[in-house]
């Protein structure tokens, strides 16, 4: 990947980022968590530094999940391992 490419994608991640952070902070933390697997699932196998940011924003949400029950996410990561190659 070209540099700018990979530039973008860094840029792209960080507002994807602030995006699932804006979700969690209106309530919506389930939904946050789901698209974050998502985009870690498409990340992993060839662009691992972003998918590494996108894990340890999964973590966060989690823990605040935690601290929440009422908002306590219901997904199964696994069920997102195999978006790797679809395009939704």
């Amino acid at each position: 990947m070209k540099h700018s490419e990979q530039h973008a994608l860094q840029e792209l991640n960080r507002l994807f980022i602030e995006a699932l952070m804006e979700l969690r902070n209106q309530g919506a933390i389930e939904q946050a968590c789901k698209l974050a697997a998502r985009g870690w699932s498409r990340l992993r196998l060839n662009h691992t530094r972003e998918a590494e940011r996108l894990n340890g924003v999964l973590h966060a949400l989690t823990q605040q999940s935690q601290q929440h029950p009422l908002l306590s996410p219901s997904i199964n990561l696994k069920e997102h391992s195999h978006d790797k190659g679809s395009n939704s």
